[in-house]
């Protein structure tokens, strides 16, 4: 499954991370997951070609 998620400012992106991570450790998100973070530039273009990923791993 394939999340996206677009955000006008750094408070709602913070929310939403914090609400994926809790899912994860709290095992209502089961599994392995994959974030890409783009940051984006005024024409809404990638800045960074290659982007940062991290992987986060349920527990249990």
């Amino acid at each position: 499954e394939v999340l996206w998620a677009e955000f006008g400012d750094e408070y709602r992106m913070c929310n939403w991370l914090h609400s994926l991570l809790s899912a994860l450790r709290t095992g209502k998100l089961v599994g392995r997951v994959m974030l890409e973070v783009a940051v984006l530039g005024e024409e809404g273009e990638r800045e960074d070609q290659e982007g940062e990923e991290a992987q986060v791993e349920a527990a249990g």
